[in-house]
């Protein structure tokens, strides 16, 4: 509920963002809310994570993935995310575009590392987090143009067409950024459509976790309870 709260402040901003003709602070202020949002939600789940990783046991703790550094190393990314975003361009003002610009590249482009090192550990599943860190670079680009027309640009010699053309390129690659990412996510969720559990699947899976488990009574009757399973 609180990701979705947070998606919604989002929209919101890009909508007002994207209908009004002058920049408004309250727009920007709406996306860099909720996209902070979501760097607590990374925080919070980097925390519990951290937590539920001391209390394992050794033996256990060896053999599971640690999740806790890539949730910390993505709510870096999204904070820093957050602070550029909430910036409001000024066009006369080249510092301040410049300074969102650089935030957002490099908020964007740590949170695509921990995405790629997740995939490489093969803690995510690998179609749909290629696709994410394309969308993710490509996020990153926008910011980067941000920041060149802000240099560019921007301050006392501005000019209408320049920030015209200059801002319809950032705002380009930012909405191409966003077609791939919501492309990575239709596709991740045909992958869940497609995997749903069917009582046949259930069973296989019942009978492989009987079977790890470490039995120390009776494993007779285990090893029944899991051939009957297979049938």
């Amino acid at each position: 509920a609180t990701g979705a709260a947070a998606t919604l402040l989002i929209a919101i901003g890009w909508l007002i963002d994207a209908t009004t003709t002058e920049a408004s602070s309250a727009a920007y202020v709406l996306q860099g809310v909720g996209i902070g949002i979501w760097a607590l939600l990374a925080l919070g789940l980097a925390v519990l994570r951290s937590l539920a990783e001391q209390a394992a046991e050794s033996g256990e703790a060896s053999k599971r993935p640690h999740y806790a550094g890539l949730w910390l190393i993505a709510a870096i990314g999204l904070a820093l995310l957050a602070v550029g975003t909430s910036f409001t361009l000024n066009p006369l003002d080249n510092g301040t575009a410049m300074a969102a610009g650089v935030l957002q590249a490099a908020g964007t482009g740590v949170l695509c590392g921990a995405v790629t090192t997740a995939r490489l550990r093969g803690y995510v599943n690998s179609r749909p987090a290629a696709i994410a860190e394309g969308g993710l670079g490509i996020l990153a680009c926008s910011g980067a143009a941000v920041a060149v027309v802000g240099g560019l640009v921007f301050g006392a010699d501005v000019t209408l067409t320049g920030v015209r053309i200059g801002m319809s390129i950032a705002i380009a690659i930012q909405l191409a950024a966003v077609a791939v990412l919501s492309l990575a996510g239709w596709v991740r969720v045909r992958e869940l459509t497609a995997g749903a559990v069917t009582p046949h699947s259930a069973t296989r899976t019942a009978s492989l976790a009987l079977r790890t488990l470490p039995v120390s009574i009776s494993d007779t009757r285990v090893s029944v309870v899991t051939d009957s399973a297979d049938c």
